[in-house]
């Protein structure tokens, strides 16, 4: 407005925030790791050199390679989807593997971001936040890498439509086996109710839970009064934080105290938790794969550095097992290609696996 290559904002005379537009899009930075405290910058040697306006990022395996990809949510632009070459080079392919746009071709207000296999099947699918009148994106993946935008066919459309989303996760709440998915919602805008007449600065969260039959199902009213706070919340973190078996959430919030919600979901399904510690791969396990089979089920899990949004969720696995009373076998795939393997272990306790050796403690 005044000229000084600065942009300013206002609507009406009301002070607001610029659009994403408004500022150029920057290049994402991959520092790699020396092992002695010290980083190395080699985003141009890796190829990382797309534009963007980026909000969230999250390492995972999606073609299952054993490789860790790297996908980046952006705001107002196509996502990146970067996949490892295996030899410290990348290669963007979000538009080629579906997972840039929505399924009708648009760009989304990308923010919140997690990954993990909701519909048990093998794979990692993943889900997206989004600004207010953007739905909540899930992308389910085919197996090969390659993604299908199915917010609709599961039932997340019209609830998450209006909701301002940032933190998410699949987690899940009950320990039957299915992943269901928190969304910490919140307005950017604190008079947004100045601006707009659907605009609401501070909101409820919103939980869903999994069905198992690739559908969700808003709970958020019968969850306790804990889903009922009304914040501006932005961070979601899940973990066992009183070690009795099921996932708690701390939720922080602008201009706020943060909200830490224990689980008291009724015990009706038996549960693992698993901490790994790494020997030749790295220390807390991160990037690992853990391979769990009990009877006829299947379940595939993994850990994560960096999820939800602006969050860091602990690096142990609490592992919902439906009515399992046992695990058959479990299988942990270590980041460098080790592998462990366990068979016929007890449900409902604690493990500690080390890389090599199995379990050590229990």
């Amino acid at each position: 407005i005044d000229l000084n290559s600065t942009p300013d904002c206002s609507q009406a005379g009301i002070p607001a925030y610029c659009r994403p537009e408004d500022f150029p899009p920057a290049p994402d930075v991959l520092y790699r790791n020396n092992g002695a405290g010290t980083f190395t910058d080699v985003t141009q040697d890796a190829g990382l050199t797309t534009l963007g306006r980026g909000l969230g990022a999250i390492w995972t395996d999606v073609n299952n390679d054993g490789s860790p990809d790297l996908y980046i949510a952006n705001d107002r632009e196509p996502n990146f989807l970067y996949r490892n070459n295996g030899d410290g080079t990348f290669t963007e392919l979000a538009e080629l593997h579906g997972i840039a746009r929505n399924e009708h071709g648009d760009v989304e207000s990308s923010m919140g971001i997690d990954t993990a296999d909701y519909d048990n099947d093998g794979d990692f699918d993943v889900i997206l936040t989004h600004y207010q009148a953007e739905t909540n994106t899930l992308y389910q993946n085919d197996g090969n890498g390659v993604f299908w935008d199915v917010t609709a066919q599961s039932h997340l459309s019209e609830p998450t439509l209006l909701p301002l989303a940032w933190g998410t996760g699949f987690v899940d709440f009950d320990n039957d086996g299915w992943l269901d998915i928190l969304f910490a919602n919140g307005h950017l805008h604190d008079n947004i109710e100045e601006l707009e007449e659907i605009g609401v600065y501070k909101q409820q969260n919103q939980l869903f839970r999994n069905a198992g039959d690739l559908t969700y199902t808003d709970i958020s009213s019968i969850s306790g009064d804990g889903m009922l706070i009304e914040k501006s919340s932005r961070g979601a973190i899940f973990g066992d934080y009183d070690n009795d078996g099921d996932l708690d959430i701390l939720v922080t919030n602008i201009a706020d105290t943060p909200d830490l919600l224990r689980n008291d979901t009724p015990r009706m399904h038996h549960w693992l938790g698993i901490k790994l510690v790494g020997e030749k791969s790295n220390r807390d396990g991160i990037g690992a794969k853990v391979m769990l089979q009990s009877g006829d089920v299947h379940l595939l899990r993994e850990i994560k550095s960096g999820a939800s949004y602006l969050s860091q969720n602990p690096h142990r696995l609490l592992i919902g097992l439906g009515t399992a009373d046992q695990v058959d076998r479990i299988v942990v795939h270590w980041q460098n290609g080790i592998q462990d393997a366990m068979v016929n272990v007890q449900c409902n306790q604690w493990l500690t696996i080390r890389e090599g050796e199995g379990i050590i403690s229990d």
